[in-house]
């Protein structure tokens, strides 16, 4: 699932565009969300085309997430800048700016909060590429995620249609589609 959601977040993008004006005027693309994360930090955001390699599962993706550099440590009421060091170094007890303080659960989810890739995982898949839609039609996303990944049918097609894609050409589709659509 994690493939399949990865693989067509190009597509899901495509389909429901409709972010292109900003400030009331045309902004020149058809998905200026799109664009937006495009431009943020890419430790924390975007494509994770280690999700196409083998035995990728939670494991991979935390091993991922312990390497993405950290913003901060909540302590105290106070958040701590810790800027650039990953959360492995926290749990390693190598962050200068709090020395001796051991790693929370709730230091790592806070953590995960500022890990922003195209698809998150949490007990679910996050889908976070595709531009919401209007008001009256907000539930046709999730439930384009739902008819895909929870059907059987639609799940194998879905991944017949992706087989003979290569990374290069997810990433060639991720990178154009905030124009293109």
């Amino acid at each position: 699932k994690a493939r399949v959601s990865l693989a067509l977040q190009p597509v899901a993008t495509a389909l429901f565009a409709n972010s292109p004006l900003k400030e009331g005027k045309l902004n020149g693309f058809q998905s200026y969300r799109r664009h937006v994360w495009d431009d943020v930090d890419p430790d924390r955001c975007g494509y994770l085309p280690m999700v196409f390699e083998e035995g990728f599962g939670f494991e991979r993706y935390v091993d991922y997430a312990l390497d993405v550099p950290m913003y901060f440590v909540y302590r105290h009421g106070k958040y701590i800048d810790v800027s650039g060091k990953s959360f492995r170094d926290f749990m390693e007890g190598k962050l200068e700016a709090i020395p001796g303080e051991v790693a929370t659960m709730q230091d790592w989810e806070d953590h995960l909060t500022t890990i922003f890739p195209e698809i998150r995982l949490k007990r679910f898949l996050e889908m976070r590429g595709a531009d919401g839609g209007p008001w009256n039609m907000i539930c046709a996303l999730p439930a384009l995620w739902v008819g895909l990944l929870y059907d059987r049918q639609a799940l194998d097609e879905a991944e017949e249609l992706m087989s003979s894609w290569t990374t290069a050409d997810m990433l060639h589709m991720q990178e154009n589609v905030a124009t293109e659509a």
